[in-house]
């Protein structure tokens, strides 16, 4: 199934960068406008000037956010800012961070796993794209010709692999920093022959769930279909591959979350239509929760214990309420019978599509899709949202039976955290890796 292969990847030197946690970043599709401008000022050398640079009013086809990614990744590589592994090399992540109290450690393989389309079955996407962060992203590619944050891949429980990874991560890490959030980065760098052998065996048999990064994976596509139209066709090529920090889904430290989603104030007759549908399809909690933080928090752990379908937050009435579907109300075919499970997909199949229109996108007329509560009730509390559905996360169990149906679930269904960082290993495109 999938082929994962070891790369030298290029990495900050010590020599010129001491302290990582100045130059590592989030990846460019959850930095914010203001953050963006904090990790300018970290470090001259900070990845995000790659990753996600600023744009200026007197940009030109010359000179603009994309050419001067590409001039400063030659600049570093020439001043010896960064440098490349001698040996190729599989990378052990394991990242530590705080949630809900716990201090949690996600442990991830680091490798450059071959792009397979998805109708080949190796490489199964649960959402769909944009075509905007897509064309960004290419034209990022086309000319960096690097990749500076992984796609993160789940793969099924493997005790082998897990043993394997736990015998490596025994020992001290070769790099080890912290980023955002508070989260603490170890790496461990493998180059022994046997080990990367055995971590190849051990996924050769194994397809791949993009979890993060479904536009970098398939801007990835569009970038080797271009190479490949140019006459450039040997089966190691660079660009026939793409970073992925593979994670087992039974991970002790996976964690998904949910976008929430925020209806912008509509006219009266387009509100009153989708409180009226609302209230056909759903039945509401007699109990009306407090329009607060800590009334949102205990409806999400109301929906965890499976107390309803979702929760409404309307900023009009002031109230806070757990929805449950209706039992044979929704005239509408599932593809898949988990789908029913899956909160995202009711919502939108069952009221905001035939309310709102089938072409709802983050930020584009009336919908925007929020991970955080806090932001939640920013946006309520300034009068920007009106209503506010939250959500559940999608189970494992739903997710893995929608994905491997060849189903994908509406945008922003899952929030994968921590998100992986830029800038620990970046990969190139060019030349080619070993055969193996």
């Amino acid at each position: 199934m999938v082929d994962v292969r070891p790369f030298r990847g290029w990495r900050y030197r010590p020599s010129a960068v001491d302290d990582l946690s100045l130059v590592v970043s989030p990846p460019y599709d959850v930095v914010r406008v203001d953050q963006r401008g904090l990790l300018y000022q970290r470090s001259p050398y900070n990845v995000i000037r790659l990753e996600f640079g600023l744009s200026y009013p007197d940009d030109s086809p010359e000179d603009n956010v994309y050419t001067r990614a590409a001039h400063l990744l030659h600049q570093w590589r020439v001043q010896g800012v960064l440098g490349e592994e001698v040996s190729p090399a599989f990378y052990v992540l394991e990242e530590v961070f705080p949630y809900k109290g716990h201090r949690l450690t996600r442990r991830g393989l680091l490798g450059a796993v071959r792009l397979e389309p998805y109708e080949r079955k190796v490489v199964f996407p649960h959402e769909h794209t944009s075509p905007g962060p897509k064309a960004d992203r290419l034209r990022l590619l086309e000319a960096t010709r690097a990749s500076f944050s992984p796609i993160l891949g789940l793969h099924r429980p493997h005790q082998g692999l897990r043993a394997l990874l736990e015998k490596i991560t025994a020992g001290p890490p070769q790099v080890q920093t912290r980023g955002w959030d508070n989260i603490t980065y170890r790496l461990w760098i493998v180059t022994e022959g046997e080990v990367q052998q055995a971590i190849r065996s051990a996924l050769a048999q194994e397809p791949v769930y993009l979890a993060d990064g479904h536009h970098r994976y398939e801007t990835a596509l569009a970038y080797e279909a271009q190479r490949q139209q140019a006459g450039f066709s040997h089966p190691d090529d660079a660009f026939h591959f793409v970073p992925m920090c593979l994670v087992g889904m039974d991970d002790p430290g996976l964690v998904v979350e949910a976008f929430h989603r925020l209806v912008e104030p509509l006219p009266s007759a387009l509100r009153q239509a989708l409180l009226s549908r609302q209230e056909a399809l759903f039945a509401s909690s007699e109990e009306t929760l407090p329009l607060t933080r800590q009334g949102a928090e205990g409806a999400l752990e109301a929906l965890a214990r499976g107390k309803g379908t979702l929760a409404c937050a309307d900023r009009e009435t002031g109230q806070l309420r757990l929805l449950r579907l209706r039992s044979g109300r929704l005239d509408i075919h599932a593809p898949h019978p988990s789908l029913w499970e899956c909160a995202s997909w009711v919502l939108h199949k069952a009221l905001l599509e035939p309310v709102l229109g089938t072409h709802l996108k983050d930020g584009e007329g009336t919908i925007t899709f929020v991970h955080g509560l806090e932001e939640v009730f920013q946006r309520l509390e300034r009068g920007v949202a009106s209503l506010a559905y939250l959500l559940p996360p999608v189970r494992w169990d739903v997710f893995r039976a929608v994905v491997e149906a060849g189903l994908r679930l509406p945008p922003k269904s899952t929030y994968f955290y921590p998100k992986l960082p830029a800038g620990l290993v970046i990969y190139s495109v060019e030349g080619r890796l070993p055969a193996l």
